[in-house]
């Protein structure tokens, strides 16, 4: 628009779409539109491509280690990644054009329903129902009322007012991060490392929450902030779950390894000989291996439960070992 006169003048436009705005609209020139969609673009293939790869890991740890940790954050990944999706604008472009109900509602729903899962998942990996029985009854309040709440708005949006919505998610995230404080506090330093997952989207979450009150206006570094927390804290969490799948894992191993071959000397324990020993026999006759079985016995020895005993004993059985593979010959 140009003018023939340095008066200001006012300038009225009436937008006429066919599909329903919820965003706040603005004048672009052509080159901003450009470099506005094409940013956009890469953080909705950067999202989809990281949080899909995420899901996928969730499914394959599960499949390994049947925990069921990580089906929750799973469910954390996939609300998430619906969440943010939704804020950007994706929805609305892409799953439901056309329905202004679900452009109102749906960023409320998804960011409750992503508390919820959050909640839940934080519940059962930091152990919190058998070391914290109170902190595990505070996450299980947020997450049910996460879920009353994300019902409510869904069925008559109007019934909760915005103000109580803010102060809800607001409240809900600051008692995630703080029960994990407090159990990281009280014994399991572990959770630590879930805390430094967890306060970066933590921190978008409330970064999101201050927008919609008012206080942060520049509603692009809130999403930028949301997404990029979201991808690393992501990240980082299920890296700490594979790392403490797999040390559970390994005690698991050392102690079914410990109650079949005995500490001190390596050699299996009477009880497993005397259950494996007719099946180690008949394979041994079946394929035509020759083999036999010795059995030791202590002489003028008395009962003894010192380490240095258990240390000779274990080391006598050990030579004795030696000795009748030398003699055994090639």
């Amino acid at each position: 628009l140009q003018s023939h006169t340095d008066q200001p003048q006012a300038y009225y436009l009436r937008f006429e779409h066919r599909r329903p705005i919820t965003e706040r609209p603005m004048l672009l020139t052509p080159i901003e539109y450009i470099d506005g969609a094409s940013r956009v673009g890469v953080v909705i293939g950067l999202m989809w491509g990281m949080f899909s790869v995420l899901a996928v890991l969730c499914i394959a740890a599960y499949s390994m280690s049947r925990s069921t940790v990580f089906l929750w954050f799973g469910a954390v990944v996939v609300t998430l990644m619906f969440t943010q999706l939704v804020l950007i604008g994706y929805g609305g472009w892409r799953a439901w054009p056309y329905s202004v109900h679900l452009n109102q509602v749906m960023g409320w729903v998804s960011a409750t329903v992503t508390m919820a899962a959050a909640a839940w998942f934080c519940a059962q990996a930091s152990y919190a129902r058998d070391g914290h029985p109170r902190l595990y009854k505070l996450l299980a309040a947020v997450t049910a009322g996460s879920l009353l709440m994300a019902c409510v708005m869904m069925i008559h949006p109007d019934f909760v007012p915005r103000d109580l919505r803010n102060l809800w998610l607001a409240l809900a995230t600051l008692a995630i991060l703080a029960s994990l404080v407090w159990i990281s506090l009280r014994g399991q330093a572990w959770n630590l490392l879930l805390l430094l997952g967890a306060a970066p989207i933590g921190v978008a979450a409330l970064a999101r929450l201050s927008y919609n009150a008012g206080w942060v206006l520049n509603v692009e570094a809130a999403q930028a902030a949301g997404v990029l927390s979201a991808m690393v804290g992501l990240l980082w969490i299920f890296g700490v779950l594979a790392w403490r799948s797999r040390a559970a894992l390994f005690s698991n191993h050392r102690g079914a390894a410990l109650s079949t071959y005995d500490a001190a000397s390596g050699l299996m324990l009477p009880r497993i000989i005397e259950a494996r020993l007719p099946a180690m026999l008949l394979r041994g006759r079946r394929q035509k291996l020759a083999c036999g079985a010795m059995m030791v016995h202590w002489l003028n020895q008395a009962p003894s439960h010192d380490e240095a005993g258990d240390r000779k004993r274990g080391g006598a059985l050990s030579r004795i070992g030696e000795i009748l593979r030398r003699a055994r010959g090639p």
